[in-house]
């Protein structure tokens, strides 16, 4: 069988990502009440996900528990709101991005260490696989081209 890093990593990033919980408690209410309010304004096809994976994502929300997954699309959404949609005045709309930014930094240093260790457990794998191949010796196609 065929090894490929590649989707394989992208496959089991994105079961992590859908696994595991963001620290809610990061989260302050401000910030929760404009990632709701934000929703207003999407759909599951602007968010990118599957009517089922909305009313996941809304069950998450009122049980206060978003996995990083959950997060990502509020905090994307709530990026691409307008203060006109918020109906927010630039001062008050600019402490809330920034808020946002804050937030996508502990999402991102969280993630890079997902996928390092990722990595790590996936080359780890590939070194086993390729180890293993090698003690089979060859092949009964080389054999028999022999």
């Amino acid at each position: 069988m065929n090894f490929n890093f590649g989707n394989r990593f992208n496959e089991d990033f994105q079961k992590e990502l859908e696994e595991k919980q963001f620290p809610f408690k990061k989260l302050s209410e401000r910030w929760l009440d404009f990632a709701y309010k934000s929703l207003r304004f999407a759909s599951p096809i602007t968010l990118g996900i599957q009517s089922k994976e909305l009313k996941a994502l809304m069950d998450s929300f009122h049980k206060k528990k978003l996995t990083f997954y959950q997060f990502a699309l509020l905090s994307n959404n709530l990026e691409a709101r307008t203060p006109n949609e918020l109906n927010l005045g630039m001062e008050e709309y600019a402490d809330l991005m920034l808020e946002t930014n804050e937030l996508s930094t502990i999402w991102n240093e969280a993630t890079a260490e997902m996928r390092a260790e990722l990595t790590k457990k996936l080359q780890e794998e590939m070194q086993m696989k390729a180890a293993a191949e090698k003690s089979e010796g060859p092949s009964k196609l080389t054999k028999a081209e022999a």
